[in-house]
């Protein structure tokens, strides 16, 4: 039930209150300054690059794990399923 809870509070703050802050921002420095929208453009298009650049090198990391940790439940899972049948006889 802890994990259901922490899960919903964390989708809550990343999906809504987090892009409402930031648009906040952004709207308050348009507002206050104009010349340093640049900044905010070039800031905003370096988080994106690196977002970018980490997926691209982390999927390809994770499907791999993901089929190493795949094969060892197959052979997890027959090992337990073998204990039975070896205890039968």
């Amino acid at each position: 039930m802890q994990q259901i809870q922490m899960l919903t509070v964390m989708m809550l703050r990343l999906v809504i209150y987090a892009p409402i802050l930031g648009l906040g921002g952004v709207f308050k420095v348009f507002h206050t300054n104009v010349s340093m929208s640049w900044i905010i453009a070039l800031a905003v298009a370096l988080i994106l690059c690196v977002v970018i650049v980490l997926f691209v090198v982390a999927m390809p990391k994770f499907k791999m794990l993901q089929n190493l940790v795949d094969k060892l439940n197959l052979v997890t899972r027959e090992i337990l399923t073998g204990l039975t049948v070896i205890r039968a006889f």
